[in-house]
C-alpha cells in the first residue's frame, strides 16, 4: 500500500492499527511486544504504512479499554505481568518496546485469575459389557479455562459392579444400567456402564439424527403432488438425496429422437445425460 497521510487519514489508521492484534497476530506468540506490533506495519505489505506511530498507541488504548486487549510487562525474572485489562489506558501511557507486551483478553484474564482446577472428565462417558467382563475408566483434570490440569487423587466407586483404584470396573451379575464414579478435590464425574445379560431387553436407539426413506411408484398425474405433498417438508435439510429411475416403452420409430431429447434435458440440468435403451 501506498504512503497514507495521518492529517486526513487519522481514523481510517487507527481502524486499521486496531485490527492487526485480532488478525494479524502471530501464532507462536502468546504474548506480543508493542514494538512488534509497530513493526508489523513496517513489515507486512498488507498494512498501510504509519507515518506517526501514535495511532499504534491509540489502537492498544482502544483495545484495552474495550477488553480486547491485556496491556503488559515483564518483571527481572521473566515473568509476565500483566498491568491493564478493561480499565482506561492513556496514549502517553503506552511504551513502543520489546520490553512491553499486548496479549489477547483470553491470556490475559489468565493472569488476573491463575488457573484452578475446575472439573474432571472420564472416559470413557458411556460403556456396555458383558455380566463379569470388565471395563477400564479413566479421569483427567481441567481448569477454568478448559486447559488439561494436573489430575489430583482420585477416589473411586460404581454400582452394579466393583471398581479398582486404577478405574478398572468389574460388571456384576444383574443386567442394567449402572455408574462410575471418580471423585476429588469436591469434584465429581460419572459414566454409565450398561451390564448386559441375556434377560435384558435391547437399548433404546442412540440420540441424534434419525433417517426417513421410501421407495415406491408414482403415476405420472401425480408427480406435482408429490412433491409438493411429500418432498417439500424436507427441502429444508442439507442431507436430502433424491434418487430417480423411469421406463417408458416407446415405438421404434420414435426411440432415438426421445432419447436424444432426455439426453438434451438432463445436460441443461447438469445431471448424467447416461440413457440406456434396450
Amino acid at each position: 500500500m501506498g504512503i497514507l497521510q495521518p492529517a486526513h487519514r487519522e481514523a481510517e489508521l487507527a481502524r486499521a492499527a486496531a485490527e492487526v492484534p485480532r488478525r494479524y497476530w502471530p501464532p507462536a506468540l502468546i504474548e506480543w511486544s508493542t514494538a512488534g506490533v509497530r513493526d508489523a506495519f513496517y513489515s507486512s505489505p498488507q498494512l498501510p504504512r504509519l507515518l506517526n506511530p501514535e495511532i499504534i498507541k491509540r489502537a492498544i488504548c482502544d483495545g484495552v479499554t474495550q477488553g480486547l486487549l491485556g496491556y503488559a510487562t515483564k518483571d527481572s525474572r521473566g515473568n509476565i505481568k500483566l498491568q491493564k485489562l478493561k480499565e482506561s489506558l492513556f496514549d502517553t501511557e503506552v511504551e513502543l518496546s520489546e520490553d512491553v507486551y499486548i496479549l489477547k483478553a483470553e491470556d490475559a484474564q489468565k493472569l488476573l485469575e491463575p488457573a484452578r482446577l475446575a472439573r474432571l472428565v472420564i472416559r470413557p462417558e458411556q460403556a456396555t459389557i458383558k455380566a463379569s467382563e470388565r471395563a477400564e475408566f479413566s479421569v483427567s483434570a481441567q481448569d477454568q479455562y478448559n486447559q488439561p490440569f494436573p489430575t489430583p487423587a482420585v477416589q473411586w466407586s460404581a454400582k452394579g459392579g466393583a471398581v479398582t483404584n486404577e478405574g478398572v470396573f468389574t460388571a456384576g451379575d444383574t443386567g442394567g444400567v449402572y455408574s462410575v464414579h471418580a471423585q476429588a478435590s469436591g469434584l465429581e464425574a460419572v459414566a454409565e456402564v450398561r451390564i448386559v445379560t441375556k434377560d435384558t431387553p435391547p437399548p433404546p436407539p442412540p440420540p441424534g439424527k434419525r433417517t426417513v426413506s421410501w421407495h415406491g411408484d408414482v403415476p405420472p398425474q401425480k408427480w406435482m403432488n408429490f412433491y409438493t405433498k411429500v418432498l417439500t417438508r424436507f427441502t429444508s435439510s442439507p442431507g436430502l438425496k433424491l434418487e430417480v429411475s423411469f421406463q417408458v416403452p416407446l415405438e421404434p420409430d420414435q426411440a432415438d429422437s426421445k432419447v436424444d431429447e432426455a439426453r438434451s434435458g438432463l445436460k441443461e440440468l447438469g445431471l448424467d445425460d447416461t440413457v440406456q435403451m434396450s
